[in-house]
């Protein structure tokens, strides 16, 4: 656990790190699309964690390569998912459920 929390930790301080260089501009644009579809990759991912455990049993194993070898293809599929989904559409579609209940009222979910 406390090895994982490091691992995290470093992660995201290497990536503030890199979005202070040029990188910045091309890391927005791969990251903007997952950041406004947030809630829906999050639940959807959850689902298929647990769905590739039940079939995988990754949870009996100690080492951290079948999680990355789920963990990975989940991260791409979802990166595209919401670079095409926002190209059509202003929110994601649990983004846009949360709006809706949050204003009470149906609000256009289409790109004008």
């Amino acid at each position: 656990m406390p090895a994982g929390l490091a691992f995290a930790f470093l992660f995201i301080v290497g990536l503030l790190l890199l979005m202070r260089t040029a990188l910045r501009r091309p890391l927005g644009a791969l990251l903007s699309p997952l950041g406004r579809v947030a809630l829906t990759n999050y639940v959807a991912a959850s689902f298929l964690i647990v769905a590739g455990d039940a079939l995988l049993d990754i949870g009996s194993r100690s080492s951290y390569g079948s999680v990355v070898r789920l963990g990975l293809p989940i991260g791409v599929v979802q990166t595209i998912f919401s670079v095409l989904w926002l190209r059509f559409l202003r929110y994601g579609p649990l983004e846009w459920l949360w709006r809706c209940l949050t204003w009470w009222q149906r609000l256009p979910i289409r790109r004008a």
